[in-house]
């Protein structure tokens, strides 16, 4: 009856140990886990504005160049991605009449 009354001694420094080693583990897999889906959404992103890229090229071919047909356009998009890029050129630069801009 003696002992129901005394305290609790302290929970051992190994149980401590082990409550925040899982803590720790939890923040850890939340962290990976927020990474991940972030990461995957700026992926969806860039395929997204790709696709709007590729429809709005697909418009301009279609509305600007004369006698144009949808499989004609759809073959010189084509051709421009195959198309490899110069080495000197930087992000952003186009090359008109020869002549750099």
């Amino acid at each position: 009856m003696t002992s129901r009354l005394h305290a609790q001694p302290d929970a051992l420094p190994r149980d401590k140990l082990l409550r925040t080693g899982l803590i720790v583990l939890a923040v850890v897999q939340m962290l990976a886990f927020y990474m991940l889906c972030s990461h995957q959404v700026r992926k969806q992103h860039a395929r997204q504005t790709a696709v709007e890229v590729e429809r709005m090229a697909q418009s301009d071919c279609l509305q600007y160049l004369s006698n144009s047909t949808i499989a004609s356009c759809t073959s010189r998009s084509q051709q421009a991605q195959a198309a490899p890029q110069p080495e000197n050129t930087a992000a952003g630069v186009q090359r008109a009449n020869y002549a750099w801009r």
